[in-house]
């Protein structure tokens, strides 16, 4: 994808209105995809850089939890708190437990996050 040089925006306009606009990058890629923007070329003489997105980690690769700070007195926290907190953990919505509620999940969640972390078991979390 061609992002102008000068502006670091790539030139779009929408399905429904051919008045050409400059967004992100970023808000091309998604715009594209759902179908909202449609790409306009860009003119040869106007100087361009080439955007790629990063490859997307595959699946199977281990994901490090980093950046989630987990309070010390997190058994504490109110139970909505516990419920976001652990599906932070997670990546994902808290599996069903027949006979538990979220925040029990939750709770046990965390704690095996403390724990993984206090043994220094850089594994993933979410398996």
């Amino acid at each position: 994808m061609k992002v102008v040089k000068k502006t670091g925006l790539v030139p779009v306009h929408t399905k429904q209105n051919s008045v050409i606009f400059g967004v992100s990058p970023e808000t091309a890629i998604k715009g594209i995809k759902s179908g909202e923007l449609v790409l306009v070329p860009v003119p040869d003489d106007v100087e361009t850089i080439e955007f790629t997105l990063a490859e997307p980690k595959k699946e199977d690769a281990p994901i490090e939890v980093v950046g989630i700070n987990i309070p010390e007195k997190w058994d504490t926290m109110h139970w909505a708190a516990k419920v976001k907190l652990a599906k932070e953990i997670l990546g994902e919505d808290l599996p069903e437990v027949e006979g538990k509620k979220a925040v029990d999940v939750a709770d046990d969640v965390i704690r095996n996050e403390v724990s993984r972390r206090a043994a220094g078991n850089h594994e993933n979390p979410a398996e």
